[in-house]
């Protein structure tokens, strides 16, 4: 999630863009996220994939689209945007599956625990 800092920078330093023109070319990464959350809900619970097989896929995402986005050149913005998507998908997916996955990982008896522990220590 560190590319919500570094891309934002990287328009302003190397491209000249302007904080505003900077945030507005973060949309396309910002906007295909939500799409990706909602994608890897409904394959997981209507599809019955299984949430480890959405994970991987996402991860691997990430890999593509943040190692994609490094190769990028000075004047090649519109190739930037693409893979921006790539990343937004990706880290939509990885974010909705590990929330799914906790009832699968913790046993029901210890979820409220869970949760008062996190309140207890402010570390939510």
């Amino acid at each position: 999630m560190t590319v919500l800092i570094n891309l934002p920078q990287r328009f302003q330093i190397v491209n000249g863009f302007g904080p505003f023109q900077a945030g507005i070319r973060l949309l396309p990464m910002l906007l295909s996220s939500p799409v990706a959350t909602a994608t890897a809900g409904q394959l997981v619970s209507k599809l019955q994939v299984p949430p480890l097989h959405v994970m991987v896929a996402g991860a691997s995402l990430q890999v593509v689209g943040v190692g994609l986005a490094s190769t990028v050149g000075i004047d090649n913005i519109k190739s930037m945007l693409g893979f921006e998507v790539i990343m937004g998908f990706a880290f939509g997916m990885t974010l909705v599956t590990l929330l799914i996955y906790v009832p699968f990982v913790v046993e029901k008896s210890d979820m409220g625990k869970l949760s008062l522990f996190c309140l207890s220590q402010l570390r939510c």
